[in-house]
């Protein structure tokens, strides 16, 4: 198999489950819900097996459960994890606004793009 397959298949692995959390803690899947697989492969347009890992990392992390022939079951959240995981997103979310981004290239003072004095190209901080 090629690396670049492999890659997608955990690119797809991946959104899927974002995709599927994002449900649960938007309330789209409600707790209490009975989901199965097939429905959520008809949802997020995707095959089985994106699905499956997901719902496999979902339950590893207490968010379903696994219904035996059944399907599959969204657990009652506990709040003060959700109030967390809000908190948590809340700094992400402010960190993104206001931290400066990642330049792709270095400021121009430090690559010699100045014609001062500084031949190395730092200005004097």
């Amino acid at each position: 198999m090629m690396l670049d397959q492999k890659k997608a298949r955990h690119l797809v692995a991946d959104d899927t489950y974002q995709r599927l959390r994002h449900a649960l803690f938007n309330f789209v899947l409600m707790p209490g819900d009975r989901i199965t697989e097939q429905q959520l492969c008809e949802r997020f347009n995707v095959s089985r097996t994106p699905v499956r890992q997901a719902l496999f990392r979902l339950q590893q992390e207490g968010y379903v459960e696994v219904l035996f022939r059944s399907g599959w079951r969204v657990l009652p959240l506990d709040f003060k994890t959700f109030e967390k995981i809000c908190q948590i997103e809340s700094v992400y979310r402010t960190l993104r606004i206001w931290a400066p981004p990642i330049a792709a290239k270095p400021p121009r003072h430090l690559c010699g793009a100045n014609t001062g004095s500084n031949r190395s190209g730092l200005s004097a901080y």
